[in-house]
């Protein structure tokens, strides 16, 4: 199973590169329409900040409700999220690629790089902790609504990235990988713990 999702994600973030040109013209956006409105709406609400306070108000939310799955899909992400900034704070030095709205072009172990999108990462570190540690004693039936909920709202975020010059479609699954693999490893780790 790791290695079949291993090999989709290279072949998924080669397509991307190679057509990176082609698919950031087909995607990005022109003109203020709602389109414009929702992307400018994901790229606040899905930064990894907003990602951040949410974890807190979970935590707050959870000890001051005694809600224990709560507060430790809250922690679990709090790990996560230091990982997912990490690596992608790495990534975006190693591959310093300009934004597309600054030309895009790539440079290598540089600073103020923009070769990994952080929105990207944090958006698709909520799906596990909410899926494995929140939900774990709800119904199958939640469970898979939350996790199509939050792949969507993922998506919606790493589209808004591209809509907005802000990223290459690259750049957005590099930064989904980083926070899957971010959340799967503190998951993984919380598992073992309890």
């Amino acid at each position: 199973m790791q290695v079949g999702r291993a090999v989709a994600f290279v072949a998924v973030t080669v397509l991307a590169w190679v057509g990176e040109r082609p698919l950031q013209s087909a995607i990005e956006g022109r003109g203020g329409s709602l389109a414009s409105a929702v992307a400018t709406f994901a790229n606040l609400a899905g930064s990894g900040y907003a990602v951040a306070a949410l974890g807190v108000l979970a935590l707050a939310a959870g000890t001051w409700l005694r809600k224990e799955d709560l507060t430790q899909a809250a922690l679990v992400l709090g790990a996560a999220g230091l990982w997912a900034f990490l690596l992608v704070q790495v990534g975006q030095l190693v591959l310093a690629e300009q934004r597309p709205i600054e030309g895009g072009a790539m440079r290598f172990l540089a600073l103020h790089g923009h070769g990994v999108s952080g929105h990207a990462a944090a958006a698709a570190l909520l799906i596990l902790p909410a899926r494995d540690v929140w939900l774990r004693r709800a119904s199958a039936r939640s469970r898979h609504l939350a996790v199509v909920l939050l792949t969507t709202w993922a998506a919606v975020v790493g589209w808004s990235r591209v809509w907005l010059g802000m990223h290459f479609a690259w750049n957005v699954v590099l930064g989904f990988a980083v926070g899957f693999c971010a959340s799967s490893g503190a998951v993984a780790a919380w598992r073992e713990r309890t």
